[in-house]
């Protein structure tokens, strides 16, 4: 089973380096673009499918990152409305 949160998950990969992978496969991807009839066709569709990999990855994260903001926000005003009290 997978787990994450908003700075790391138990894939071997940070945040940041999903978001650099990302980068990388795109600027790949947009390279492969300009002459794809020179190209090898398997090597475009696996690099594709990692860069849907990774930006899956890192949605999630960024949605557990908001989840997690809100969290805290919560807490605070807990904790703020039980010192006024």
């Amino acid at each position: 089973m997978m787990s994450y949160s908003s700075k790391e998950g138990s894939f071997p990969f940070t945040y940041d380096e999903l978001d650099y992978i990302g980068n990388l496969c795109s600027e790949r991807i947009s390279d492969m673009k300009n002459d794809l009839e020179k190209k090898d066709p398997q090597k475009f569709l696996f690099i594709k499918s990692l860069s849907a990999k990774v930006e899956g990855l890192i949605e999630l994260m960024d949605a557990r990152k908001d989840e997690e903001s809100k969290r805290m926000e919560t807490a605070n005003q807990i904790i703020k409305s039980a010192k006024l009290n």
